[in-house]
């Protein structure tokens, strides 16, 4: 909801400054703004016809005309970039001609063309045309370049065309929408470079940049004499409060370190154990000691109990832990049963193969320990493109299957994108699959095996023979 109001914002302001240009820049403008929402929100491309009201009729049809030709062919823009760019050339070049006709030849017109053809290529680079279950879906690859593709041509145009310094400052505006402070930075620099090559004042870059951090500021300037300040005032105000910064979410960092503190855990419970298996293992054999010497060495009975060493340990131990198997027919059997409230735990072989995987896993959980610093980076790089992340897992025990996140299916998965950053965190190429299921997206992050085959080929063959039978 909180990027829909925003991707509003955006594109109002751009509509608006619209009225303030002249009628072929707006126009240009106009048509490059119903291409550029085609791509993200098909419905929101209506949106620039709203300065029809301001256009003179026969630019209305044209705008209306490139609108239409945008709804109808949005089927074949979906299927590939090179076929929503042929489009908007077509759209572009309709407009130019119809403007040759009836003005003549305009230079002004061949630079909007050519120029506007650059800054929607970038805008078109910037979405992923993908085919997901047989249908073709456009994805924003990163919104934010999006949004500084369009604010620097606008202060482009503005600049050459527009001297209104309210204009502009609301073009700073967008850079507070945006919440990425190096662009104001950067933005900031490419204004003041260009009223430094005009010779003008330094002071406009102030104000603008002051306004890019917190726009209320914007309000100090108004006069208040007419009713063209209420939208304003109330768009300052909606941009603010839009972009109020929530709490920053610590459920990947809260989950990790419980994963590790469970896991901490169970190495110390699985320790305890293991010395409480010793201290019955010590029991027992002190108590063997003491029923041999005090009831097998004054029996009378000649069974194998008696003879083999090995049976009757066998034999006193399952009796000392409760065993109802009195083979030798034992007067004394009951009497071997200890109760020492310890609960009998398996061998003490079966521990050593638990303590050694527990040493293996100590080891994968340290590793994964170190790599808790990358894991929180992908996560928020991943929530600075818009996906919320419901849940993770972390598979400490597994050697190539890394992670899997749990996202809502709102947002579809830009397979390229995802694996650009993984591999922006982890310094390594890491393989990814996507699942569907039950209106969330599964994505498991592993590192795919590397696989080396080594082949040789021996014959060795009896004497006198040219071949062996066994090869």
């Amino acid at each position: 909801m909180k990027q829909t109001i925003q991707l509003v914002l955006h594109y109002i302001f751009y509509i608006t400054v619209l009225l303030f240009l002249p009628l072929e820049v707006a126009l240009f403008l106009a048509s490059l703004l119903i291409s550029c929402l085609i791509l993200d929100k098909n419905y929101y491309s209506v949106l620039p016809l709203i300065i029809c009201i301001y256009l003179p009729i026969e630019y209305s049809i044209i705008l209306i005309g490139v609108f239409i030709c945008n709804l109808l062919l949005y089927p074949f823009i979906k299927k590939n970039r090179f076929y929503a760019l042929t489009i908007y050339l077509f759209s572009q070049l309709s407009i130019f001609i119809i403007i040759f006709f009836k003005k003549g030849f305009s230079p002004l017109s061949l630079q909007l063309l050519l120029f506007l053809l650059i800054i929607y290529g970038i805008i078109n680079i910037m979405h992923s045309f993908v085919v997901i279950d047989g249908k073709n879906h456009i994805l924003v690859y990163n919104q934010k370049i999006i949004y500084l593709t369009l604010i620097l041509t606008y202060l482009f145009i503005c600049f050459k065309y527009q001297s209104n310094s309210l204009i502009t400052l609301f073009l700073f505006m967008q850079l507070f929408i945006i919440k990425d402070y190096k662009y104001n930075v950067i933005f900031a620099s490419i204004y003041a470079l260009l009223l430094f090559l005009n010779n003008l004042s330094i002071s406009p870059v102030i104000s603008a940049l002051s306004v890019s951090f917190f726009p209320p500021i914007i309000l100090l300037i108004f006069t208040y004499d007419n009713y063209i300040y209420i939208p304003l005032t109330i768009y300052t105000l909606i941009a603010t409060i839009s972009n109020i910064k929530t709490k920053k979410r610590k459920y990947d960092t809260d989950y990790m370190n419980s994963i590790f503190q469970d896991f901490t855990k169970y190495l110390d419970q699985l320790a305890n154990e293991f010395n409480k298996n010793n201290y019955l293992q010590k029991i027992k054999q002190e108590r063997l000691i003491q029923i041999s010497e005090e009831y097998c060495s004054k029996c009378n009975k000649f069974s194998l109990c008696k003879t083999k060493i090995d049976r009757r340990y066998s034999f006193i131990s399952a009796a000392m832990q409760g065993a109802n198997n009195n083979i030798y027919d034992c007067p004394h059997y009951t009497k071997f049963y200890i109760n020492n409230n310890i609960e009998i735990k398996p061998s003490n072989l079966e521990y050593s193969g638990i303590k050694t995987l527990s040493e293996e896993l100590s080891f994968l959980y340290n590793q994964s320990l170190m790599l808790k610093p990358d894991y929180e980076h992908f996560i928020s790089l991943l929530e600075s493109y818009g996906y919320k992340v419901n849940n993770i897992d972390i598979h400490i025990s597994s050697t190539t299957l890394y992670f899997t996140l749990y996202f809502s299916d709102e947002k579809l998965i830009i397979e390229s994108l995802f694996l650009k950053l993984a591999y922006k965190s982890f310094g390594e190429k890491i393989e990814m699959k996507i699942i569907n299921e039950n209106k969330e997206i599964i994505v498991h992050f592993y590192k795919a095996p590397i696989i080396k085959l080594s082949y040789a080929h021996t014959i060795l063959a009896k004497k006198d023979n040219l071949m062996s039978g066994d090869n």
